[in-house]
């Protein structure tokens, strides 16, 4: 068996010496025959002794390691998602935008927005060392078993980058001819080519991915100031010449008419293309000069999406369900005849509000028309009276929730209905629906579906009873959930790790009106604890910008109530942490200790913009002063700032704030 093993690991070191050749050193050493008869000895032997097959093996271009889940990588940096534009309005105004910040020159590189899914592929000593899925922006899943089965992404890059880490990003996705061929072959069927890609990428048996024929076009490399890259079309020559894929249609243009004429000419052919696009990614072309233009929280500035307008399909309406949400309110929801909309079977849909259904006289049996908002929910919009309805049958104002059957009360000046029964089985279902999700608590593994057989069964009552679902093993896998032993273990995993959150996230989940994870992280950094949150007055919650009258008062009510009072008590049983964590900042005890400085205390507390190239990533530098100087950070020079930060390259902002006499500090005090 020895010797067996020798042999597979000097056909590796082979098949890997001569991928290198090709891709890193552009320059083979023998010819395809040769490769093709030492990759199938290999492909051979390993299908023989399977013991010795490991996901790092040249065959895996072919598939065959199977993964029986997937590991958590953090990104290098955000894999931050784009504001979106639908006209020529906005596009004009995206320009603008940084025409205002911007003193030099500058061009656009536009491309085609592939529907597809985001990879993040990252190369160590020129080898292609992991790649992982977009996930959250800061965490994606570990996938690179099942993108080295793509022949668009090289197993190597040039050997002249061997001393460095290299990131590049892309999207994976499936052409047309292949999903079709795919969905012939499945009794289940993906609903798009996206859903396909996303499934098969995800697929925790790479043969079966790599039978999928995935495809991959690469744009984009987060450190690309490493390699000398000073623009995104010299980005693209660089992927170019490293034997990446990159769509053919990129383009260089100049002015909104350019880019508006590209976007049209694009838009025109986009249903002869064989990959699905859902718009197109413009992005300001000088790199340099990413960090002037700068972030918001969410999106890039110096990037947008420009997105097709939404397809409207006609369809009959069946039925309405009404529904009970976590608050209490009352939804509808359009039982559809199924219709294909945007890649998508489409049978539900959103009704808005009773007194919509009324204003646009929609009966049961009208055709109507629907649309997808964000090329996700679907909504009805209107009757399509270019149809003739038969049997129409009018749809009568709900009186008692489809839950409970509590009589329902409506406020004045709120269109909506609500089911005030605070032990409404729906309400409090979807509230711990509402705790476990992303944005709040952040538990994995705990959907809709499980919560409502853990409900009924008597064995969670509330959000605050998952803290003790590890005493309750054997009914949990008991119930016909298909929740095995590993499974239950990651849930508890998940649950216990959730007992760390900081503040912000248990604010949050608190579920109190007009506080969603935003407001709830200014209020977490400005009381600290919980506690000091808890007991603070309405005026000191009105000293707070964020927060107005209402939301004050909200606040405050809730914390008079009998209620936050149990709930205080469940968060000291579980031992839920309190207190606001700083994110974001290695290190942070030094840079506090460097804050404590007399000569620095001239720096807290003041409203803040920053501009040009420093020592350290800008965004680690709002954090610090943020979090440990207690300032706000704004984006446009304007009387009221107290100071500019200005590093190397200051521009436009650095003018408007000499026009201004705003004082300027082109130190790095906080270092």
């Amino acid at each position: 068996m020895e010797k067996i093993k020798k042999q597979i690991n000097d056909l590796k070191e082979q098949l890997n010496k001569w991928n290198f050749e090709y891709y890193a050193q552009n320059n083979p050493s023998v010819d395809d025959a040769v490769y093709d008869n030492a990759m199938q000895q290999l492909i051979a032997l390993e299908n023989q002794y399977p013991q010795f097959k490991s996901w790092d093996s040249p065959t895996q271009r072919v598939g065959g390691f199977v993964s029986d889940k997937f590991q958590k990588i953090k990104h290098f940096n955000p894999m931050l998602s784009l504001d979106n534009i639908f006209d020529y309005q906005g596009l004009t105004k995206f320009v603008n935008t940084i025409n205002d910040e911007l003193t030099t020159s500058y061009d656009f590189v536009v491309e085609p927005k592939i529907d597809g899914l985001s990879i993040s592929v990252v190369y160590e000593n020129c080898k292609l060392k992991y790649a992982a899925t977009r996930g959250d922006g800061i965490t994606g899943e570990d996938v690179t078993a099942n993108i080295l089965t793509i022949k668009d992404i090289p197993l190597f890059i040039n050997e002249a980058y061997k001393d460095q880490i290299v990131e590049v990003r892309g999207e994976v996705y499936l052409s047309k001819s292949d999903f079709k061929k795919i969905n012939e072959g499945l009794d289940k069927k993906f609903a798009n080519c996206r859903n396909a890609a996303a499934g098969s990428l995800r697929n925790l048996d790479s043969k079966i991915t790599a039978e999928r024929n995935l495809r991959a076009f690469m744009y984009y490399i987060p450190e690309s100031k490493k390699l000398g890259l000073d623009t995104q079309s010299q980005c693209i020559e660089w992927l170019k010449q490293n034997k990446f894929v990159v769509s053919p249609i990129i383009e260089q243009k100049q002015s909104v008419d350019d880019i508006w004429n590209y976007i049209q000419t694009i838009t025109s052919k986009r249903e002869s293309l064989e990959y699905d696009i859902d718009g197109i990614v413009i992005k300001l072309n000088q790199i340099n000069q990413y960090d002037n233009v700068g972030y918001t929280s969410k999106f890039p500035k110096w990037a947008i999406a420009y997105k097709f307008p939404a397809q409207i399909v006609s369809t009959k309406l069946l039925g309405v369900f009404v529904n009970v949400g976590r608050t209490g309110k009352i939804t509808y929801t359009a039982e559809l005849e199924p219709v294909a909309l945007d890649g998508s079977i489409i049978s539900a849909a959103s009704l808005h509000n009773y007194d919509f259904i009324t204003s646009k006289n929609i009966k049961i049996n009208n055709y109507v028309k629907i649309y997808k908002a964000g090329d996700v929910i679907p909504y009805v919009f209107d009757v399509d009276n270019s149809h003739p309805s038969n049997h129409l049958i009018e749809f009568k104002k709900p009186t008692h929730c489809p839950s409970c059957h509590s009589a329902l009360v409506s406020y004045e000046g709120v269109v909506d209905l609500f089911c005030e029964n605070p032990v409404c089985k729906e309400k409090i279902k979807r509230n711990i629906e509402y705790f476990v999700s992303r944005d709040v608590m952040n538990i994995d593994g705990i959907s809709y579906a499980i919560i409502d057989k853990l409900y009924e069964n008597n064995i969670i009552h509330s959000e605050w009873d998952l803290y003790y679902l590890k005493d309750y093993k054997d009914k949990v896998l008991s119930l016909d959930l298909k929740i095995k032993d590993k499974m239950f273990n990651n849930m508890i995993t998940s649950i216990e790790k959730s007992k760390h959150n900081s503040l912000e996230r248990l604010i949050c989940a608190l579920a109190i009106k007009n506080i969603g994870i935003n407001t709830a992280k200014i209020i977490a950094k400005h009381f600290k604890t919980y506690e000091q949150f808890m007991n603070a007055t309405y005026d000191e919650l009105l000293n707070i910008n964020i927060i107005g009258e209402k939301t004050a008062k909200e606040i405050v009510d809730f914390f008079a109530s009998d209620a936050s009072k149990i709930i205080y008590q469940h968060i000291n049983e579980i031992g839920l942490n309190k207190e606001y964590i700083i994110a974001g900042i290695d290190n942070y005890e030094h840079y506090l200790e460097i804050s404590q400085k007399p000569e620095n205390e001239q720096y807290f507390n003041k409203t803040v913009v920053i501009t040009g190239t420093f020592s350290m990533n800008r965004n680690l530098i709002k954090h610090i002063l943020e979090d440990v100087y207690h300032c706000k950070v704004t984006n446009a020079v304007t009387k009221k700032t107290d100071f500019l930060l200005a590093g190397v390259d200051g521009g436009s902002k650095l003018d408007k704030a000499k026009e201004l006499q705003v004082k300027i500090v082109d130190k790095e005090f906080w270092s």
